[in-house]
């Protein structure tokens, strides 16, 4: 079943109806943080695997999503690939975390700005070679 919804309630209504393996949720849906209301979609439908789509790369918003009840957080700039691997780890499972929060993670342990400085520093550290 593929659906779309516009708001929480109406997410729920869909969920108790079909029961999906997956739901793709954008975490600023509408006008309220979705965050807040995915402990209501779980318990709606406990089996349902729930993948946060946002635009938040700030790696403090994974463990509250972790915490919330989600199997997977992906960024809406991630690729179609990205995406889908998301969506069948979690049907599975499994949890996903997006390469670009693993990174952006990474970068804010490490007090490093962007990738160019994380390359030096992977390079420096024999993380990875020339």
């Amino acid at each position: 079943m593929v659906g779309e919804s516009s708001d929480i309630a109406h997410t729920c209504a869909l969920l108790r109806e079909h029961t999906p393996a997956v739901v793709l949720l954008d975490l600023h849906m509408g006008r309220d943080l979705s965050l807040s209301a995915l402990f209501e979609l779980r318990s709606v439908s406990p089996d349902t695997a729930v993948v946060i789509l946002t635009m938040e790369d700030d790696p403090a918003f994974v463990a509250p999503a972790w915490n919330a009840g989600a199997a997977g957080y992906v960024l809406k700039e991630a690729s179609r690939t990205d995406l889908v691997r998301a969506i069948r780890t979690v049907a599975k499972g499994g949890r996903y975390l997006g390469p670009a929060m693993h990174r952006a993670n990474l970068q804010a342990k490490l007090g490093i700005a962007g990738r160019p400085e994380l390359v030096r520093y992977a390079l420096g550290h024999g993380v990875i070679h020339r």
